[in-house]
């Protein structure tokens, strides 16, 4: 089982992500699709001390997700189950290979990651274009969390990225992605198309000394209401964990 470095969770639970700013390390990072334990970060100490409020909420989501957890029935399709989880499985390892320990990748990884991401946004295109997205009933939760990485390092295909919004945000519970998940894939997508994001997942950083700061987004007045109704703790909070991350 893949365990968390404080840091890590600390991005996993704001379910945030990180951009530099400077046009080069921008490109590396829209490039590769890091997200979550994917990212290259580092944290001196626990990134919830000091977060009195990230911490609560932190607790009490936790137990709601063993809780769910308990209560999850075995999925229809384990098969594509099982596709699935070996498609994100080959997507973090090449990303790994990568940028693992911080290192700086060589042009043939990247290659190699490209590549692995036009296979799996193929993937789930032709199940788009058969109208045969997974849904959680038939591949459970850690299924659709797969579907969800696919869908995060899609940006070489905007297309495809905005239909699996589309499809997924009509359906209820967003067909068993995470809400906090599928908010993160909303401020992506409209980030890539030059818009305000909506739910404040997307943080800039203009170097490995600067503070990171939240991109824009849509209604500042509402972003708390709005981060609450996809299960993402509040702004000030996540600001809090944010700020005890030191990017390399």
């Amino acid at each position: 089982m893949q365990t968390k470095s404080p840091a890590n969770a600390g991005l996993f639970l704001c379910a945030s992500r990180v951009e530099f700013r400077s046009k080069k390390r921008m490109k590396r990072w829209l490039l590769v699709g890091i997200v979550l334990m994917s990212t290259p970060v580092l944290a001196e100490t626990d990134p919830l001390l000091g977060c009195p409020g990230a911490r609560k909420w932190s607790e009490r989501n936790e137990a709601a997700a063993k809780a769910a957890a308990l209560a999850a029935v075995p999925p229809t399709d384990p098969e594509r189950r099982r596709l699935l989880r070996d498609m994100a499985e080959r997507d973090r390892e090449v990303r790994e290979r990568a940028f693992g320990d911080g290192r700086k990748p060589t042009q043939g990884l990247l290659d190699q990651a490209a590549a692995v991401d036009r296979h799996n946004s193929a993937v789930l295109r032709s199940w788009l274009d058969a109208g045969q997205l997974p849904t959680d009933a038939a591949v459970g939760a850690d299924g659709m969390s797969a579907v969800w990485l696919l869908a995060q390092h899609a940006d070489a295909d905007p297309v495809l990225q905005a239909k699996l919004l589309e499809h997924y945000g009509a359906v209820p519970d967003f067909g068993g992605i995470e809400g906090r998940r599928y908010a993160m894939l909303v401020d992506r997508v409209l980030r890539a198309q030059g818009k305000p994001q909506r739910y404040g997942s997307q943080f800039t950083q203009a170097d490995a000394d600067s503070p990171i700061e939240m991109a824009p987004v849509e209604n500042p007045q509402r972003l708390d209401e709005l981060r609450a109704e996809v299960g993402l703790m509040p702004i000030d909070d996540c600001r809090c964990v944010m700020n005890n991350l030191r990017m390399r």
